[in-house]
């Protein structure tokens, strides 16, 4: 008699800091996903944000809650919980406290490298300092060993895309742009599909060399709970 198939189980998603993340052996803050019907053999879902600023860390929530329901087996990680703390406070601290501090530098900063990080010299040296710091990233994605993956943010994008071109590690890489406007950082090596808010999102991806068969307007990633009408008198309550 064949055996049934089993549900897939309730993937923890989310993490809170541990000494081993070094390691990429974090400790995980049980946040349950619904389970979905399934095959025994569940698709291995990888999402990856930043956690400079809460949008990248929302939108990835948003997609693990739909992955969820769809089934997958999902896995929720913020990059900077594999770097070094000295690199998470500042890369992260950092951009909250120039926002914060001075505005109109940011705004300069943004525009700059907005023109300047594709040129050669200057990926190479971004994607070395990022990579060297997050080595542990590497260790864990080879051990969850992912079917997919969905980045967030454009650092892991980056690293990821870089191992790719390597032929390290072949999981497909899909970015999710958290902003109206797609600065040139989200610009990766090897990127199945790039998810994208608006036409002129899809139209500067495609300037930039990104085909246009693998530019998808789907919109800012939130979390379903808003797409549910909610009486006025009750959303008061």
């Amino acid at each position: 008699m064949a055996r049934q198939a089993r549900r897939p189980a309730a993937r923890v998603v989310g993490r809170k800091r541990h000494e081993d993340d070094r390691n990429g052996q974090a400790a995980e803050r049980k946040v349950l996903l619904p389970s979905g019907a399934g095959a025994a053999a569940v698709m291995k879902l990888l999402i990856l944000h930043a956690s400079a600023g809460a949008g990248h860390r929302r939108a990835a929530e948003a997609l693990a809650v739909a992955g969820g329901r769809a089934g997958l087996d999902v896995c929720v990680r913020d990059i900077l919980d594999f770097a070094p703390p000295l690199f998470r406070k500042t890369y992260a601290q950092g951009y909250l406290n120039v926002v914060r501090a001075a505005p109109e530098l940011w705004g300069y900063m943004y525009a700059r490298t907005d023109r300047k990080s594709q040129q050669p010299w200057q990926r190479r040296i971004r994607t070395f300092v990022q990579k060297i710091n997050t080595l542990a990233l590497l260790r864990f994605f080879d051990r969850y060993s992912p079917d997919a993956v969905i980045c967030t943010h454009f650092m892991p994008l980056e690293i990821l895309g870089a191992s790719r071109r390597r032929k390290r590690r072949q999981a497909p890489l899909f970015g999710a742009v958290t902003d109206f406007a797609v600065h040139s950082l989200w610009m990766a090596s090897d990127v199945a599909c790039y998810y994208v808010a608006n036409r002129e999102a899809q139209r500067q991806l495609i300037r930039r060399g990104q085909p246009a068969d693998r530019v998808r307007i789907l919109g800012i990633p939130i979390d379903p709970v808003f797409a549910v009408r909610t009486p006025p008198a009750e959303a008061r309550a």
